[in-house]
Formats: C-alpha cells, structure tokens, sequence
C-alpha cells in the first residue's frame, strides 16, 4: 500500500537489499567504546539468514560477530587512534533523559545482500536537552500491515517521513492495521500504564534491556507518557504535538 505522503522503496521481503544496524560509541582520551554489539550482531545475522543473503567467502554464521568486531575494532582504531572497548548499554526505565557529549558517535553497520560490509562513523550532535516533539500518524496517513515481515528487521532505504518531519517534528510514530501504536522511524517506543513500562509491539535490541519491560499493544488514545529509546540516544522523554 502507498501513502501520499510517504516515499517507500521496500514492500516486500525480495525487496530488502541492504541491512543496517546502529550502534553507540564513546570516545575519551583513553578508549573508544563501542555499545551493544553482540547484540546488534545477533539481529543482523538473523536477518541474513531469514533473507538468504549471502555471508563473506569463509565466514560462518557462529564466527559472525567476532567478525564485526574485529572490523568495528580496526575502524576505530584507524579513526582514533584510542584503545578500543566493547560493552553493554545500561538502560533505566525511569531515566528522563540520556544526554550527549561531544564524544559520541553513531557507527551504522550496512551490509548487502551480496555479503559486501561498509562501517560509516559520524559524531552526533543531535540536541535531546528538551522534550521531543513527535506526530502519531492516522491509519490514513500510515500505517504497516502487522503480519508483513519486512518490519521485523533493519534495512535500508527506510520509509522517508522528511514530509512531516520538516514540519518541526523531532520523531513520526506509527501504528498497525488495527491502529495499535507499533514502530518510530528510528527509535522504540516505550509508553507508561501507571504500573510498568510497555513496549511497542515490534522487537527491538534497545528495549529489551530496560528492567521490568511488558509488551503490550496499545491505542493511541490509551498513551500517558512516552519515552523514546534506541541502542544511541538511550532513554529520551517525547510529548505528542496536537494539530
């Protein structure tokens, strides 16, 4: 289905090409820290197996995340020339906000279905000192076919909501054939009921590691608070802009 306002490339399973996976780094005098890999790896490779991409000549698929390391490692030691680390993310759920330095940069992970592998690296200079201003999309404006597998993985060209985002808005939201609140164009949500925090209906490598998680679908009128969360920017509070 095609959507007014909405530039999409990707329907399809056959139509994926390229994968992408984001990650988090830190870099200090000392270290550069790269966050989450095992896991962005572990999703990544789960995606080239159900897709039947192709892994690099000699590669198996139980050596895929070392690597990643090894080619994340030399990447950043060409860039910085720092020691490198690698660690997990430490997610609070009743965090407000995760606030950036000027040593963080996002490392994107673009692999092609012909197995041919790019790191690009690019400080984030993104300011989440405030609120985000997000916009819930109708059923008329967007939405996904729940069953369609396409949404269970990471690929690359996403849908283009530069529509709306010029608009002023910092992040789109959108929900399912049945208007549950499902996806973001680049984050998680994570919504309180007053009890636990809940989860959007698709998994994610970032959510799963705040303590005491549920996921739950959700109506849009059902939301309290909202939180946005991704494996880069951590935990950042979002109001929905009324029109």
């Amino acid at each position: 289905m095609e959507f007014k306002n909405i530039k999409q490339e990707v329907f399809e399973l056959k139509d994926i090409k390229t994968l992408v996976e984001t990650l988090r780094v830190e870099v200090n005098e000392d270290f550069a820290v790269c966050y989450d890999l095992e896991a962005h790896a572990q999703r990544l490779l789960g995606s080239i197996l159900e897709l039947d991409f192709e892994l690099a000549k000699g590669l198996e698929s139980e050596n895929f995340t070392f690597f990643l390391l090894n080619q994340i490692k030399n990447k950043l030691q060409y860039e910085f020339n720092r020691q490198v680390a690698f660690t997990y993310s430490q997610y609070d759920e009743n965090l407000n906000l995760h606030r950036l330095s000027n040593g963080i940069y996002k490392l994107r992970i673009i692999y092609q279905k012909n197995a041919s592998l790019k790191i690009e690296l690019d400080q984030y200079n993104r300011d989440l000192s405030k609120d985000w201003k997000i916009k819930i999309l109708t059923k008329d404006e967007f939405h996904i076919e729940s069953l369609n597998r396409i949404w269970q993985h990471k690929f690359l060209p996403r849908p283009d909501f530069s529509y709306y985002l010029n608009q002023g808005f910092d992040e789109i939201i959108w929900g399912d054939e049945n208007e549950n609140i499902c996806e973001a164009s680049f984050t998680a949500i994570v919504y309180d009921n007053n009890k636990s925090p809940l989860a959007n209906t698709l998994p994610s490598v970032s959510i799963s590691q705040i303590t005491g998680l549920k996921k739950l679908q959700c109506k849009k009128k059902d939301l309290k608070e909202i939180k946005l969360v991704n494996s880069l920017i951590g935990v950042a509070l979002a109001s929905e802009v009324k029109q």
